[in-house]
């Protein structure tokens, strides 16, 4: 199975959503998902953004050139979320770095 038909087969299903569903959100039909899933054919860059966009993963995840779902400016929102919890993990760091624990 192609990297984008695994991973659009797994998010779909890690999602419990039918192929018409997916079909419908990305403006193709039922065969195609199915053809894409099968590695029968290969999307368009078109339908590589409107699937990231879809399932809010990136297209280099979809593609196979990252193993993380999401861009690295999510991560980073994500980071800023937790501030507090990184500031304290940073102290630690910062510690262990001090008492010669753990090297720079």
């Amino acid at each position: 199975m192609s990297t984008y038909g695994k991973k659009i087969y797994e998010l779909r299903k890690k999602r419990k959503l039918t192929q018409s569903v997916v079909a419908d959100a990305l403006g193709i039909s039922v065969t195609t998902i199915s053809r894409y899933e099968n590695e029968t054919i290969l999307p368009t860059e078109d339908v590589i953004v409107k699937t990231a966009q879809y399932f809010n993963v990136s297209s280099d995840y979809l593609l196979g050139l990252s193993s993380y779902p999401k861009e690295k400016k999510e991560f980073i929102i994500d980071y800023e979320r937790n501030k507090e919890k990184a500031e304290k993990f940073d102290g630690i760091v910062d510690y262990f770095k001090n008492e010669k624990i753990i090297g720079d």
